[in-house]
């Protein structure tokens, strides 16, 4: 391990108390900016990059569980409920995930002042997150789900899925019976 990462991870140990909690060998890197980490729980050995952006708002936790690497320039917020990304994850950069959105009724009204309407995310074990994704509210995957670059998701998929495009279409299924990719 770099010396670097070291630092990253002497970091996170200093950080544990003003998280909901962090895990053993995980590592935070700098700089990153993070809202309300009371409500953020890290699981085992999480690894996040430099400039990724964490935070929660009002009820809303983020619960990233063991072994999941959050690369660069990622953004991930709660406002309602718990996003949850799955143990042996893979987020590549420039990613963005959240459960909440602006409602958008009154047009005499700017959206930043409208309600935000949330909506559970769950990202399941083992999926594989590309470059420039955009994971939205009601978004859930099943394990082994690789997400391409660029693709947008807003709804429920299942698991060994290969997604693609905007919006998030399955172009690829692996059947777990006959062992082959569909």
């Amino acid at each position: 391990m770099d010396f670097k990462k070291i630092i990253w991870m002497a970091r996170a140990f200093f950080l544990k108390p003003y998280f909901g909690s962090i895990g053993n060998l995980s590592y935070i890197g700098k700089p990153i900016s993070l809202l309300n980490k009371k409500n953020i729980f890290l699981g085992r050995n999480v690894h996040i990059y430099p400039n990724a952006r964490i935070e929660t708002y009002q009820d809303g936790k983020i619960k990233i569980e063991d072994d999941v690497s959050i690369s660069e320039n990622v953004h991930i917020v709660s406002a309602g409920g718990t996003l949850v990304i799955g143990k042996g994850t893979l987020i590549g950069p420039n990613v963005f995930i959240s459960n909440s959105d602006h409602e958008y009724r009154d047009v005499k009204q700017n959206i930043v002042n409208q309600p935000l309407i949330c909506k559970e995310v769950v990202i399941g074990s083992e999926n594989y997150i590309g470059t420039g994704v955009a994971i939205l509210p009601g978004t859930s995957t099943g394990i082994h789900t690789i997400i391409g670059a660029h693709a947008v998701v807003s709804k429920k998929y299942g698991s060994y899925n290969v997604i693609v495009g905007t919006p998030g279409k399955v172009v690829k299924t692996y059947d777990t019976n006959t062992k082959k990719w569909k």
